[in-house]
């Protein structure tokens, strides 16, 4: 009885370290995709600004 009791707590243990695993790589993949998608639209603004769009049209822009 003592070894079954063993053998789930350490199933248990198992299945949450893999749920930690599981949710630090989804953490880790939704930061690198937004990072990606503020550095391009970081990129897109600065074209916007360089061709000369004002701020008063960018946040116009933006907002539409």
């Amino acid at each position: 009885m003592l070894t079954l009791s063993l053998a789930v707590l350490f199933l248990g243990l198992v299945f949450t370290l893999v749920i930690v695993i599981f949710i630090a790589i989804s953490v880790l993949l939704i930061y690198s995709l937004l990072l990606t998608s503020v550095e391009t639209k970081a990129y897109e603004i600065g074209i916007f600004r360089m061709v000369g769009l004002n701020k008063r049209g960018l946040i116009l822009m933006v907002l539409s």
